[in-house]
């Protein structure tokens, strides 16, 4: 369980990372299988009541079956706010989250059609939700 947290960028560049070349912050939150030979995907995550601002990237929802996302807020995030593996989050629900994006940069980054993914009752402000169930 990822609950009750406040994560975000101070924006010191001197605790961002290297990323392909580019200095960025971090990822707020990220569910993901780091064993790339390997199919070891999370499943009955509970992210819930969390606060993050200024990441790289919200939410990094690569690896998550089954779980709940639910009641955090997301906002301004340098590239997208929530990323989702679109093969990967079958039985999952994203639910009752205030994603905001008032950069200008993408709501959701899906790299094609989530499978088996319900998303209901979020507040979304910014661009467009290609990509997502509704």
């Amino acid at each position: 369980m990822i609950e009750n947290n406040q994560v975000g960028s101070t924006g010191k560049t001197d605790h961002y990372r290297n990323s392909g070349g580019i200095w960025s912050p971090a990822f707020g939150i990220m569910v993901n299988n780091e064993q790339y030979d390997q199919s070891n995907p999370s499943a009955s995550d509970t992210i819930r009541n969390n606060d993050i601002s200024n990441a790289l990237m919200g939410m990094n929802l690569a690896h998550a079956r089954n779980s709940t996302i639910e009641n955090n807020t997301v906002k301004d995030a340098t590239w997208v706010a929530i990323g989702i593996n679109p093969n990967d989050v079958a039985g999952t629900k994203l639910s009752g989250n205030t994603i905001t994006q008032s950069n200008g940069k993408p709501l959701v980054d899906t790299n094609g059609t989530p499978q088996g993914l319900t998303v209901q009752n979020n507040h979304w402000n910014g661009k467009s939700l290609d990509g997502l169930p509704r």
